[in-house]
């Protein structure tokens, strides 16, 4: 296994993490100091030999965790796909979600997830009902007014 920077500057980023996430972190790490298996380069996955766990060891964890579970078997591949879908359901802005999975184009995104989430079909429906709804109101309200 070969540690090293990406191939392109464009390739190199910084994607931000859920608390809940950065806290499953911490506490792999704090396992790992109290077995005395971290290393300080900061892998968090490691194994007794303190080498990081291979990227072929971690897939076959994650397809017995699957299946353990009773999950449909996915590609580790596809939890991109799932994040990026689930980010468009929870109504982030596509910039983020292209600059995240490092598209340079957000049509790049949009070809790839958009027109895969139905909530946003929906979002965008209730969207406008809600501003429909607000502009009557304060047509009703002016005409009132008025009266």
């Amino acid at each position: 296994m070969v540690e090293q920077a990406p191939k392109t500057i464009s390739s190199e980023r910084s994607v931000t993490m859920t608390y809940d996430l950065q806290s499953a972190l911490i506490g792999q790490r704090e396992r790992l100091q109290t077995a005395g298996i971290f290393d300080e380069k900061g892998w968090v996955f490691a194994n007794k030999s303190e080498w990081p766990i291979r990227p072929n060891r971690m897939a076959k964890l994650y397809r017995d965790f699957l299946k353990t579970h009773h999950f449909r078997q996915i590609r580790f591949h596809d939890l991109r796909h799932t994040a990026a879908h689930l980010s468009f359901e929870a109504g982030v802005p596509i910039e983020a979600i292209s600059q995240d999975l490092g598209h340079r184009d957000i049509n790049t995104t949009k070809l790839i997830y958009g027109r895969k989430v139905a909530a946003l079909s929906s979002r965008r429906s209730e969207a406008l009902q809600e501003y429909l709804s607000s502009a009557e109101r304060e047509i009703s309200e002016i005409q009132g007014v008025g009266r």
